[in-house]
């Protein structure tokens, strides 16, 4: 998943230049302390479109690996009422 994400953030560098620092990071699978600082940085407009551009790569690659159905499966929001719908539910990590 970090390499996965990196990766990622790699492609969105070449319009977002400024995302350096996430990209260089030490990644851990939950660590995205980098991104959310590089990304409040800027203005909420080009945040939005830089992460907008973001998660389009990601998803990308995830479909190149394990192809669209199930990415979509992966990525689709819970049904409403179940347990993952509520993160209040979730258990601490």
């Amino acid at each position: 998943m970090a390499a996965l994400y990196r990766r990622s953030v790699h492609l969105t560098l070449a319009r977002y230049p400024w995302l350096a620092p996430a990209y260089e990071a030490p990644t851990q699978v939950a660590d995205l302390a980098a991104l959310h600082a590089a990304l409040e940085a800027q203005d909420a407009p080009v945040a939005e479109a830089a992460s907008a551009e973001l998660l389009a790569n990601f998803r990308a690659l995830l479909i190149t690996l394990i192809g669209d159905t199930l990415t979509a499966r992966l990525l689709a929001p819970p049904p409403p009422g179940s347990p993952d719908a509520d993160p209040a539910k979730e258990p601490p990590p």
